[in-house]
């Protein structure tokens, strides 16, 4: 049986030294106290999170399970690290609008 993980992961510690501030959880927060920022939204530092859905490109399905991955920096030591890891079920051509353009497909998904 498969290993089950309790979504959304959260990785407040630097892997590097340990440090917990973070640059754009810092900068964030500061938004948050202004009213300029929803509290609670994880933030990175890439413009939009990474998503890697996860399923059979051989099999027609119109769901996945996708993880929406945030980046973010130490602000002690520089270090850019995965810093919160979510799940969610995505309709596959919600995922597929993220791709860049040009991106191949796997053999037996249908090309935008």
């Amino acid at each position: 049986m498969a290993e089950k993980l309790n979504f959304p992961l959260s990785f407040p510690k630097c892997i590097n030294c340990g440090s917990v501030r973070k640059v754009a959880a810092t900068v964030a927060k500061g938004e948050e106290e202004k009213g300029k920022r929803t509290p609670g939204l994880p933030a990175g530092t890439d413009p939009t999170p990474r998503m890697v859905p996860i399923f059979d490109p051989t099999k027609t399905i119109l769901m996945a399970p996708t993880l929406i991955i945030f980046r973010d920096i130490c602000a002690d030591c520089g270090h850019e690290d995965v810093s919160y890891v979510a799940c969610y079920d995505m309709g596959i051509e919600l995922v597929r609008a993220g791709l860049p353009p040009g991106t191949k497909m796997p053999p037996g998904m249908p090309h935008r």
